[in-house]
């Protein structure tokens, strides 16, 4: 068997020594969001904690990306907000249960070029999202991929575990004809529709050439294009908690809209019986979605599919509640109601004019 004294795992592109250094500055960063409840210090195969104060808890579970979103981060110098994005996209997924997020879990898959300063910006922006969501980041795994993501490449992916009280799960299975339906608005597209972001506006992933595109300014947007689009993913963890203090029985669904836009998203949690009638014909757009509706071929109908359209989160209230939710809900917007689902057909119907 040939050999050669220059072969390495460092020239193979994974050093492993420098990644130990990024490690410890991870161990750091977690230490600040641990709480009594961890019983295990950063380090171990696995993660220790205790769930205290329920009597017969249920556990729930939620995991996700923030997908392309990633490539406009370093153009747009907000890798440490990618890490923020990841934690409050998982905590407003198992929000929508009604449960407490407990602890987060991240993987960081990398590229050859994403540094070890990086590394720890996102890692930084986990923290700063955990903390402020009173979740412990227990752990994690960076794995160095040169072969698999190339170049600029790389992805990010977070594990959040929460908890309820059996009989204070939120599952949609409450909601009944007469609820009304209550938006929350989000700051922006929050992380999804990315891919098509890329492709109207050319992005390549090369951060020079999409610096200067994301750095236009556009007439109708207060702030240049890349600020505009890249917007935070906010956490709606304190409204979720407000509401269900003050009636947790008058919240019968909760919907985050990610991914495949209103309808998909809030079919989620619609009961076969019943059908989400969300009228938007009187909705004020963001400037934002318009910009990318002209920029575009898109119609109407695929906007609303592929894009949140400045819609956060979707609450199902029971109307008699709604009392309750003064001065909460008075900075949302109610887009609809729940009716009894008739023929059997679609469970979510919007209406765009």
């Amino acid at each position: 068997m040939s050999t050669n004294e220059n072969q390495s795992y460092e020239s193979a592109g994974v050093d492993i020594h420098t990644a130990n250094e990024t490690l410890k500055a991870y161990a750091e960063l977690a230490k600040k969001t641990m709480n009594e409840n961890v019983l295990a210090d950063i380090g171990p195969f696995g993660s220790v904690f205790k769930l205290s104060n329920y009597k017969e808890p249920v556990l729930v579970s939620s995991t996700d990306g923030v997908g392309t979103k990633l490539l406009l981060a370093k153009s747009t110098d907000r890798l440490s907000m990618m890490g923020e994005d990841l934690v409050n996209h998982c905590v407003n997924d198992v929000m929508c249960a009604g449960a407490t997020p407990l602890f987060f879990l991240d993987y960081i898959g990398a590229g050859p070029n994403l540094s070890q300063e990086d590394r720890i910006e996102l890692v930084k922006g986990m923290t700063k999202a955990c903390l402020e969501n009173d979740v412990a980041l227990v752990g994690g795994e960076t794995a160095d991929l040169p072969d698999l993501y190339l170049k600029n490449a790389f992805d990010i992916v977070g594990f959040m575990l929460g908890a309820s009280e059996k009989n204070k799960i939120v599952d949609g299975s409450k909601i009944s004809a007469g609820d009304i339906l209550y938006a929350i608005p989000s700051k922006g597209l929050q992380t999804n529709g990315f891919s098509m972001i890329r492709k109207i506006w050319n992005l390549n992933g090369e951060i020079e050439h999409d610096s200067k595109i994301l750095s236009q300014k556009i007439d109708g947007l207060d702030m240049n294009l890349g600020d505009s689009l890249m917007q935070p993913h906010l956490s709606f963890k304190n409204v979720i908690d407000e509401l269900i203090y003050r009636n947790h029985d008058g919240i019968s669904g909760i919907a985050h809209i990610t991914g495949g836009g209103i309808a998909l998203n809030l079919e989620r949690i619609i009961p076969a019986q019943v059908k989400a009638v969300v009228d938007l014909s009187r909705y004020e757009i963001p400037a934002i979605y318009k910009i990318i509706h002209d920029q575009s071929s898109l119609s109407d109908k695929e906007m609303f599919e592929i894009f949140n359209m400045g819609i956060g989160m979707i609450l199902v209230i029971n109307k008699e509640s709604l009392p309750l939710f003064r001065g909460i809900i008075d900075n949302f917007i109610e887009i609809g109601f729940i009716e009894k689902n008739i023929n059997k057909n679609d469970k979510v119907e919007v209406i765009l004019e």
